[in-house]
């Protein structure tokens, strides 16, 4: 009996034996072939057994058999190099296989060019390599496609087949090229010769714009008074999974009263920069000026993709209150030498020689902050009011009138205190008696 292997899959099915007795003449031998011709793969083990007819003796032959398909290894840890168990939903990851979905991900790729422009630039993030292994004991022969992009619009793939002998790998190339904004899924099919079932790879990758959103478009610093500081902020917020970088261009052009935090920097995933500007009032006068927010991907390959003007104004001021003495050197009031409960009265001028109105309100103090106010002889009418801008001035009263001796030579005990919208500003006069 010979044992003989047939692989030729279009070799015709024999005829079934319709006789199961054969004569062996003496000194001769008859050859009996056994196919083996499965239809399912698995392990095969079969006992055959012969009799001598009279001898009533039993000949047992085993037949053991294995049917393969060709194929390639489906082993993800083997095929991708890197893998997590599982992806919660606000996670970014960037070329990993995903155990609990079965998925490739590319992570988060920029979109808005053709997949042969996105080639030509050299883009390491849109490709990656996959090793396919013939873990079979056969040649296999395998051809690639896509289950969904025919056309090669997002997902593309080099060489389209290729010709494994046994434990042979060789590198797959997959690249991916988003069209639109989103996740973009499909399936590498790797179809093997003579194996019906093909392998299935799931693949996916998430396609974003260079667009960052800024807040607020006018920064505006309103009316600032003369050596007074302030800061504006500059909001940018990036609602999208990839970095984006971005740059101020115009800061320059400011002058040297306005300083910003930075002028250039990279706005993460799904995050928000602020960028301050501070400015220092050194000069009276308004300002309106541009800067240009410029933003693009972080390896510069699509260039500038957006840019924003950004108006920066403000207003910078001076309170130009007037105080004029009637009597006295400049700055003091002269009462002279009076009997005690009499009286003496002085009138001041305010006016307000400013762009905007303010508030005035006088305050009497011993000159000591440690005393506090003082139970003072002197009474002042009216004590507060606003002051118009370029409005005639307004007369002050100033009441002397002493319950007890008292000596006062230019003491400081009478603050002029004026409010307008930014902080308060104090003058001071003096008495004197």
């Amino acid at each position: 009996m010979k044992s003989q292997l047939q692989s030729d899959s279009t070799l015709e099915r024999p005829a079934r034996l319709r006789r199961f007795r054969w004569i062996v003449p003496a000194h001769a031998e008859v050859e009996l072939k056994i196919r083996f011709s499965p239809t399912v793969p698995g392990q095969f083990d079969q006992l055959r057994n012969f009799e001598i007819l009279g001898s009533k003796r039993l000949y047992q032959l085993p037949c053991s058999a294995t049917a393969l398909y060709p194929s390639i290894s489906q082993n993800p840890r083997l095929v991708f190099p890197r893998g997590r168990k599982s992806k919660e939903k606000e996670d970014i990851i960037s070329k990993e296989y995903v155990m609990s979905t079965k998925q490739f991900h590319f992570g988060p790729l920029l979109c808005g060019e053709s997949g042969e422009w996105y080639k030509a630039q050299n883009c390491p993030g849109n490709s990656e390599k996959l090793p396919i292994l013939n873990d079979s004991p056969m040649e296999a022969e395998v051809h690639f496609s896509f289950e969904k992009d025919s056309k090669g619009e997002t997902f593309l793939l080099d060489p389209p087949s290729m010709r494994l002998q046994p434990k042979e790998k060789k590198k797959l190339s997959v690249w991916a090229y988003p069209t639109s904004a989103g996740l973009l899924g499909d399936s590498l099919v790797c179809w093997i010769k003579d194996n019906p079932e093909p392998a299935v790879f799931r693949l996916c990758c998430q396609g974003g714009h260079v667009k960052l959103r800024v807040s607020p478009q006018e920064l505006h610093f309103n009316k600032l008074l003369l050596h007074r500081t302030d800061t504006q902020t500059l909001v940018l917020r990036n609602d999208s999974p990839l970095p984006m970088a971005w740059h101020l261009s115009g800061l320059d052009d400011l002058g040297d009263d306005f300083s910003a935090s930075q002028g250039r920097g990279i706005v993460g995933p799904r995050a928000d920069f602020e960028v301050k500007l501070d400015f220092k009032a050194e000069k009276i006068g308004i300002t309106n000026k541009m800067i240009r927010l410029e933003v693009s991907d972080t390896e510069n390959i699509l260039g500038i993709v957006q840019a924003e003007t950004i108006k920066v104004s403000v207003e910078v001021y001076d309170v130009n209150l007037s105080i004029n003495m009637p009597e006295g050197p400049d700055g003091s009031l002269e009462f002279g030498t009076i009997n005690v409960l009499d009286n003496k009265q002085q009138v001041l001028s305010l006016q307000n020689k400013g762009l905007y109105d303010i508030e005035y309100s006088f305050k009497l103090t011993t000159g000591s902050a440690k005393r506090g106010d003082l139970e003072s002889p002197f009474t002042v009418r009216p004590q507060g009011a606003v002051l118009k801008a370029s409005r005639p001035p307004l007369k002050v009263e100033v009441l002397f009138h002493p319950t007890t001796e008292v000596f006062l030579e230019s003491k400081p005990i009478l603050l002029c205190q004026v409010s307008c919208l930014g902080p308060a500003v104090l003058a001071q006069c003096v008495l004197g008696a």
